[in-house]
């Protein structure tokens, strides 16, 4: 590992950035704590650490030892829990984690006899408590190394593992978090995410993984390249290097060039140290697992290298497109319900009052531009994304597309009402003539 001096330039905080806290290239037997990078813990806390394997034989036993180079950090003797989804209890001893005469912690997983292996390939044994001092800094430069680390196969055949050649052991001196927890956004939209840094002490640079759901973006340039808005916090001389890590991961490092120093947090202040853009894709949906998340988060000094502490830096993401889809359906069943009760109003005139239907058309036709029109303002919201559950229909409006079609129907019973009366009043018009026709014929027959 090298050695960070004060008059390091850009690159080699770049370098230091984008190698501390990571994976390296995966041997194929490779043991390590965490993700194998800098540990980040607070002072005077006990953290759980998962214990991962990735091994390409088949193993019934595995240790390796870890030795601390501070007092101020320490495993706890007898704390490790296995795993149950990779280490079968009862076909395993009782693992353990003691302290050996060297001062060493050795772990170590023994099959009882033979019948089961270490499940799978890769993931976590179980897990190992560290605990940090209360008085624990970066000063005191803790460090776990490793050594002893192997497994055998069911021939009792020695395998032995990769292992980082040690794994920094860093007090967490401040924060990263984003300025809201949650928001809702439209599809074909963008979104803008401030990240806010409280530091206690200056820092030369910071490292972080960022994790979008998928279709949602960072806004681009028209030069392809990731698009930042810097802070007042930081110099002129920062800039942000970005780069694609696949599965929706960007990983993007802030230094400077000459190096300048952010300064600690000052309360009273919103602490926003970069911003970005996210953009929606047109048809973005998403889950209650939807989330913008962030990992691997350092940061740097001249000389020493930092965790920060995430733990509010998760976003939850809304799409409002699943929420607006669902308000469409639901209001165009109620626009259906009105265009069904105007069609059962027709078919009712055209069967009880079919004598005077015809005469009503022009009022149908402005009921069925009225609904036209409903429908037509709920398509226009649909397409704009702009219904939620709340979302209702216009209620003047479907009200009186009701109250035209109860008129119509009122109506046309009356004029149904008022045409056979009229015929049973012209058929007795024409009788009575007759009658009286036949009367005065007799009285014309009777002077002849």
């Amino acid at each position: 590992m090298f050695k960070i001096t004060k008059s390091f330039n850009r690159l080699a905080l770049v370098i230091i950035l984008a190698i501390s806290g990571t994976i390296s290239a995966l041997a194929e037997n490779k043991i390590m704590l965490g993700d194998g990078g800098t540990i980040s813990i607070k002072p005077g806390e006990t953290k759980e650490i998962d214990v991962n394997l990735i091994n390409d034989v088949e193993l019934y036993t595995a240790q390796f030892d870890m030795e601390l180079t501070s007092s101020k950090i320490k495993i706890v003797e007898g704390s490790f829990k296995i795993n149950e989804e990779r280490v079968d209890r009862e076909s395993f001893l009782a693992p353990s984690l003691v302290r050996q005469p060297d001062g060493k912690m050795r772990l170590c997983l023994l099959t009882r006899d033979l019948s089961t292996p270490i499940a799978g390939t890769e993931g976590s044994l179980g897990t190992i408590k560290i605990q940090a001092d209360p008085t624990f800094t970066s000063n005191d430069n803790a460090r776990i190394y490793f050594s002893e680390c192997c497994g055998s196969d069911k021939n009792a055949k020695l395998t032995y593992f990769d292992a980082p050649k040690y794994q920094a052991v860093s007090p967490m001196v401040g924060t990263l978090a984003t300025a809201e927890n949650a928001f809702s956004i439209k599809p074909g939209e963008k979104h803008k995410v401030d990240i806010v840094m409280k530091n206690e002490i200056y820092f030369c640079g910071i490292q972080t993984d960022i994790t979008l759901p998928a279709g949602l973006q960072i806004e681009k340039k028209e030069n392809g390249k990731y698009k930042f808005e810097y802070s007042s916090r930081l110099s002129d001389n920062f800039s942000i290097m970005s780069s694609d890590k696949g599965n929706g991961k960007v990983r993007i490092m802030l230094s400077s060039l000459p190096v300048d120093r952010i300064q600690p947090y000052a309360e009273g202040t919103d602490g926003v140290i970069f911003s970005f853009n996210v953009v929606a894709d047109e048809n973005f949906v998403t889950d209650e697992t939807s989330a913008i998340t962030f990992s691997n988060t350092l940061a740097a000094s001249e000389s020493v290298e930092y965790a920060l502490d995430i733990t509010d830096s998760k976003v939850v993401v809304t799409s409002l497109k699943m929420g607006n889809d669902a308000a469409y359906v639901k209001l165009t069943e109620e626009v259906a319900a009105l265009q069904k009760s105007l069609d059962d109003a027709k078919a009712k005139v055209a069967e009880e009052c079919k004598d005077v239907a015809e005469n009503f058309t022009e009022a149908v036709a402005a009921i069925q531009a009225q609904i036209d029109a409903i429908k037509k303002d709920l398509d226009t919201k649909n397409a704009a994304c702009d219904l939620t559950e709340e979302s209702t229909l216009d209620a003047e409006a479907v009200k009186a597309v009701n109250d035209a079609i109860a008129k119509y129907l009122e109506d046309a019973a009356a004029a149904q009402a008022d045409f056979q009366k009229k015929v049973a009043n012209d058929a007795a018009y024409a009788k009575l003539t007759e009658e009286v026709a036949a009367l005065q014929k007799s009285l014309d027959d009777a002077k002849a």
